[in-house]
């Protein structure tokens, strides 16, 4: 393919590395990042500039990595530009979270039961008179704060209804809206398709997060630590779900990568929310599964072609490696901006990613916010081979008191011999079993 221009806008510059891996391909790229404080991220390694704006008919690509810029993609759309990245419409689905569940209702997929609330007080006595276990999602743009999420422990609410008292004064200025969704038991699992504006685009992708941060699913949720996944033909857990959603993204406009987040048990699917942008690490993970260039794939992509996913047999595994700064908080970022880190060439190892990071004076320099520094893929025909490469690789990685956890992938086995009890795993090719 001809050398393409491509534009990505991004808030934290979240979609940094796929830049950097277009532009190592031979295109042109520049990112817009929002947020001041990461606008220092891949500094020195891609063309960054401030206003996105000017460049709309520079590019040929424009990519909207995340969540928030759904109305500007959709008047990008109407005027003829080439958009991978939100509608005003799937913003709405992921950042309104009561929307996203009547939409599913709509769609004819079964939800977990649900209530929505504005006082802590009403959600409190609705625990009382109910008394199950719940788990608290807050709405809107705060929900990006993983850790306002709340899982339930107690099977009558009661500790829910204690964490609700006593930070309803705390919360209430941050959390206008919140969703209180009853408990189900399983296993975890989320599907994801690219979808070209008409279609979705096979295969699927079958993946696990990994959010608690600390190993064996201790301590605070996050984003996620880590991912394990893999390449199926559409499954059960598709069709029950995603596929359901086709009409609705192709009169919305929405192009790009769309995942649903799913417990499912013996009793069935029960889909917990919608993600309607790349992820992270899922993006990095994918980019080791695709045979692919990145950028021809973004250009058919965003050009509405039908095309099938080169996709790799076997499995792949994100380990996500963070800076102390991710417990300190914004207080403690300056500590270590601009301290310098040991990484391998990226011109020869192509499975580090790599995130608040900069080229400055002849070095790589911790940047930005400073949280997340890398995430190490590995491929493998199997779970623990995957596993092994990608933890090779991160441990190559010098930078200071870097963390991360040890046992990403090693649920497999579990999950794997309940969802074939389940039946959940019957379209999955063998060579991924």
């Amino acid at each position: 393919m001809k050398k393409k221009n491509y534009l990505f806008v991004t808030w934290k510059n979240d979609a940094g590395q796929l830049a950097w891996q277009v532009k190592k391909e031979g295109h042109n790229v520049k990112v817009c990042t929002e947020y001041v404080s990461c606008k220092d991220c891949f500094s020195g390694m891609i063309d960054l500039v401030d206003d996105w704006k000017r460049f709309t008919n520079w590019a040929d690509v424009i990519i909207f990595d995340e969540t928030g810029f759904g109305e500007y993609a959709d008047q990008l759309r109407s005027r003829g530009h080439r958009v991978i990245g939100g509608s005003k419409y799937t913003d709405k689905l992921e950042l309104r979270r009561e929307f996203g569940q009547k939409e599913m209702q709509i769609a004819g997929i079964k939800v977990a039961p649900s209530q929505v609330f504005k006082k802590f007080e009403e959600a409190v006595q609705f625990i009382k008179r109910h008394q199950k276990r719940y788990v608290f999602k807050p709405i809107g743009f705060v929900q990006d704060n993983k850790d306002m999420v709340i899982v339930g422990n107690e099977e009558d609410g009661s500790d829910m209804v204690d964490i609700l008292q006593s930070r309803r004064v705390a919360w209430r200025h941050r959390i206008k809206t919140f969703l209180l969704q009853e408990f189900i038991d399983g296993v975890e699992i989320a599907i994801g398709v690219f979808f070209n504006g008409n279609e979705f685009l096979y295969p699927v992708c079958v993946n696990f997060e990994f959010k608690r941060v600390f190993s064996d699913n201790l301590g605070p949720l996050t984003g996620d630590m880590g991912s394990l996944m893999f390449w199926s033909q559409p499954n059960q857990l598709f069709e029950a779900t995603l596929k359901k959603m086709e009409s609705r993204l192709r009169k919305s406009g929405y192009v790009g990568y769309f995942d649903i987040n799913c417990i499912v048990n013996n009793s069935g699917i029960f889909p917990l929310e919608f993600t309607s942008r790349f992820g992270y690490p899922t993006i990095d993970t994918q980019i080791c599964g695709l045979k692919a260039n990145m950028g021809e794939f973004l250009f058919q992509l965003a050009s509405g072609k039908s095309f099938h996913i080169n996709a790799r047999e076997g499995f792949q595994v994100g380990i996500c490696a963070f800076l102390p700064t991710f417990f300190l908080g914004k207080k403690s970022v300056p500590m270590f901006r601009d301290l310098p880190i040991s990484i391998p060439d990226p011109k020869l190892n192509k499975n580090l990613h790599y995130k608040d990071i900069k080229y400055k004076s002849g070095k790589y320099r911790i940047a930005g916010e400073s949280k997340l520094l890398v995430t190490a893929v590995g491929q493998g025909d199997t779970v623990e081979s995957a596993s092994k490469k990608a933890y090779k690789d991160l441990s190559k990685v010098k930078a200071l008191n870097l963390f991360y956890r040890n046992d990403i992938g090693d649920i497999w086995p579990a999950n794997k011999k309940k969802l074939e009890k389940w039946g959940y795993l019957k379209t999955v090719k063998a060579e991924n079993l």
